[in-house]
């Protein structure tokens, strides 16, 4: 998140295996808590939420987040808009 935050926030510019390294970690821990947690929108949902935490909400956007989930053989599929 740090690296995110510096790289966001850099008036330079960097090259895009610059970026690449820069942003392995990040993208490695992305990549673990999506496998992890089985969904499909997971880091969507996760960035929605940094954007409204940074924002205080003020600024209006549209959103949804579909879940999906199996419970004793049966498939259920919600989305969430907002």
């Amino acid at each position: 998140m740090r690296n995110l935050a510096e790289i966001v926030q850099s008036t330079g510019q960097l090259s895009p295996l610059d970026f690449e390294k820069r942003m392995g970690d990040f993208g490695n821990a992305l990549n673990r808590y999506d496998d992890y947690d089985g969904g499909e929108n997971t880091v969507f949902a996760l960035f929605d939420k940094m954007i409204h935490r940074e924002t205080n909400g003020a600024r209006k956007r549209n959103s949804s987040l579909t879940l999906t989930a199996k419970l004793n053989g049966r498939k259920a599929t919600k989305m969430l808009i907002a």
